[in-house]
């Protein structure tokens, strides 16, 4: 199975900074609550979901 790398410069801002608030949930202590996480990732999701609406984000089926 290969993935296919996707370039920094291919992920709009949005996601990359809805990502990025994940990630400084996740990463620091592990004290975040459930809700908190189940936020960011609805977030994240949610931004992801806006982007591929408006072409920013174009789906690539991983291999």
């Amino acid at each position: 199975m290969s993935a296919k790398r996707i370039l920094i410069s291919q992920i709009p801002e949005s996601v990359a900074e809805a990502y990025d608030g994940v990630q400084s949930i996740v990463a620091p202590d592990g004290s975040a609550s459930l809700e908190e996480l189940q936020g960011a990732v609805e977030y994240l999701l949610d931004t992801v979901k806006a982007a591929r609406l408006d072409g920013s984000v174009v789906p690539t089926r991983l291999n």
